[in-house]
Parts: C-alpha cells; structure tokens; sequence
C-alpha cells in the first residue's frame, strides 16, 4: 500500500481558509474550528485517492465538504497534493482557474 500524499496549501489557498474561519467564526455558532476539522477529515481523503474526485478544470479536480457549502480546488502531482482553493461554492468557478497554470 503506497503512503498518502503530501498536501500542500498555496498561499492563495492559505488565506481562504483564513477568511473562512473569520467567516464562520463571525456567526453566532462560531464553527470556525468545525470548518477545519471537516476540512481535515477531507484533506485526508484527497491524499488518499486523489482521482475520486470530479475534474474542474484541466489536471484539478473539486472535491466539497460534508458539512459546510465550500470547495476545495486542487492539482494531484506525482509529488503530491497542492490546494489552490478553498471557496464557498457561490463563489464565481472561475476564481480557482484564475490561480493555476493548467486552466484548459
């Protein structure tokens, strides 16, 4: 059995997670800490089976969460995993294209 993927967040992706929490946090549940557990539980999934999830856009895919209505965009590679995004699902699809090279 091969060991899971390295995940890697770019800096675009690290902020969004950042505003997502503050988001979140800002309500009166405050699930800004759930919102990272679920996107953990996540995370792990895509580094265990990259190709599950759907194609958006050239080599990314676009897996959701569970719980809340947000995206995570990102590139499977043979080094690993990098997130480009993590956006609320209303958001205009053509932000995460606008962060990547491979945009076809």
């Amino acid at each position: 059995m091969t060991p899971p993927l390295e995940v890697v967040y770019s800096p675009y992706a690290e902020i969004d997670v950042h505003e997502a929490v503050l988001w979140l946090n800002a309500g009166p549940a405050k699930l800004g800490s759930e919102f990272l557990d679920e996107l953990y539980r996540l995370e792990q999934r895509i580094r265990r089976h990259p190709n599950m999830y759907q194609r958006f856009r050239g080599a990314a895919r676009r897996a959701v969460l569970s719980r809340f209505d947000f995206a995570v965009v990102y590139h499977p590679t043979p080094e690993g995993i990098e997130i480009v995004a993590v956006l609320h699902c209303r958001l205009d699809p053509r932000t995460p294209a606008s962060r990547t090279a491979d945009d076809a």
